[in-house]
């Protein structure tokens, strides 16, 4: 296969998981709030839930990477979503008996495991695709906007026609259709890249990343902007499930559909990530 075809596949391959990824993330995410919120009523159940899930991203962000790096990144990958799609059959096998407790374990553990698959793929990215790693950002901020406004609606028609119970299990299919597609994906890093990870110290490689973020003001921009919609936006979408569903009377596509106008909340721009990515803006700021 000539080079530029093997390239070409590789990346409809990433971008394929990368999509089925994020639009059952999306789809989750709205299926959870309406499912604890039109179960129990109680909206502090539902935001509970919500922050839960978001503890282990802050928590366990910062040092996924540094660990991910010893292990078989690929691998890693493919266990982490299995692992993800049995939660989410487990949590909505579980409501009956378990009921919030179940879902808020499901998205802890199920975040926990995202915190440190998630910079598995991103990590490999620049050496996966070389000189064409800034064609491709592009590409992928590109999609990644549509799917951000795909996936809430997606998950409030699903909830609407067969309940947030089985939306929950319909969603684990997402996860397993990731790991077959990763699994599929060439090596994405070497035994002796692993060995030379595993001597590095993982608060030295923070500490480093906390420097990066300081010194370059690109960077700095862009980690404020993703830490304010981090925390803002599902305290703002939170707030809306009771006033939609209740106050206004409608169903939970309508939720959806009011989820999706935050779907521009995590991209940005391919040159701002570009010039993050590039050694002159990395260097420049």
């Amino acid at each position: 296969m000539p080079m530029g075809a093997r390239h070409d596949l590789v990346e409809a391959k990433v971008l394929t998981g990368l999509v089925l990824s994020e639009l059952t993330s999306g789809m989750v995410s709205v299926a959870v709030p309406l499912l604890v919120y039109g179960s129990t009523g109680s909206l502090t159940r539902a935001a509970l839930v919500s922050l839960v899930g978001l503890v282990p991203t802050l928590v366990f962000g910062a040092l996924g990477a540094p660990q991910v790096d010893r292990m078989d990144r690929r691998r890693f990958i493919v266990a982490a979503n299995l692992a993800r799609s049995a939660l989410l059959v487990g949590a909505a096998m579980a409501w009956t008996y378990a009921g919030t407790a179940g879902v808020m374990a499901m998205a802890f553990v199920s975040s926990s495991l995202a915190a440190f698959e998630k910079p598995a793929l991103r990590a490999s990215l620049p050496d996966l695709f070389g000189d064409r790693y800034q064609e491709f950002v592009g590409r992928r901020a590109g999609l990644s906007f549509a799917v951000q406004m795909v996936a809430p609606l997606a998950g409030g028609a699903l909830v609407g026609l067969v309940g947030g119970v089985w939306t929950l299990a319909w969603c684990a299919t997402g996860y397993v259709a990731y790991a077959l597609v990763a699994w599929l994906l060439p090596p994405l890093n070497t035994a002796e890249a692993r060995a030379g990870a595993a001597g590095t110290s993982s608060w030295r490689a923070l500490r480093e990343a906390v420097a990066h973020v300081v010194r370059r003001p690109a960077v700095r921009t862009l980690f404020v902007y993703w830490l304010v919609s981090f925390i803002g936006v599902p305290l703002g979408t939170m707030t809306a499930v009771p006033y939609i569903t209740t106050s206004l009377g409608h169903g939970s596509l309508a939720y959806g559909i009011a989820s999706a106008c935050y779907g521009p909340r995590q991209w940005c721009p391919p040159s701002s990530r570009a010039r993050c990515a590039s050694p002159a803006g990395s260097a420049g700021g």
